[in-house]
């Protein structure tokens, strides 16, 4: 691992080699789009809801974030004998197909926690970078296209997307200016889980 400092002598020594970035989910979050944790606690409340109506007055205005709102939620889930563990591999399928069993309403409740969303600081370096021919490409695994839109913003880039149905255009002859903006979800935006 380099510190910071070594990062910036090694990459001026290596300016002209084409650099590629994993991007995560950090440069999503500060852009206020939410963190997969985040989605799974929307969907365990919206079925503790649904399932106790009772609850709504108390429950649907809560902060999810807060342990005393979630440890109620996941007692009841604990008690079903249904639901998959606390912090289990299978909880964000599961929830998410769970919460919303029509694949239209999981592409509908995608699309409403990335839209109205600006892409933060940390997109707009990496599009400058690209400018200038440093990063070539961005592999991700954030579902909200806020390095695609980004790359917009600036006149010189071109952002090429890849996706699960695109994923051809990774052969193609690269062309200066262009950013490679390869998705590695699979999310419900686009259909079943593919991840």
């Amino acid at each position: 691992t380099l510190q910071f400092d070594e990062f910036l002598r090694s990459l001026k020594q290596n300016i002209k080699s084409p650099h590629s970035i994993l991007l995560g989910a950090g440069a999503s979050i500060e852009s206020g789009i939410k963190s997969a944790g985040d989605c799974i606690w929307d969907w365990k409340k919206e079925i503790f809801l649904s399932k106790n109506p009772g609850a709504i007055g108390q429950y649907a205005n809560a902060n999810i974030k807060s342990d005393t709102i979630q440890r109620p939620i996941q007692n009841w889930l604990n008690a079903q004998n249904c639901y998959p563990a606390e912090n289990s591999n299978e909880e964000y399928s599961f929830y998410a197909e769970k919460a919303y069993r029509i694949p239209d309403d999981r592409r509908k409740y995608f699309q409403s926690i990335i839209s109205d969303h600006e892409p933060s600081i940390g997109y707009h370096l990496i599009s400058m970078l690209a400018q200038e021919d440093i990063i070539k490409s961005v592999w991700t695994t954030n579902f909200d296209g806020l390095m695609v839109k980004c790359a917009h913003q600036y006149s010189s880039l071109v952002p090429i997307e890849i996706t699960a149905d695109t994923s051809d255009r990774l052969y193609r002859n690269r062309a200066s200016q262009e950013l490679m903006c390869i998705a590695l979800h699979g999310d419900y935006k686009y259909g079943s889980l593919k991840n």
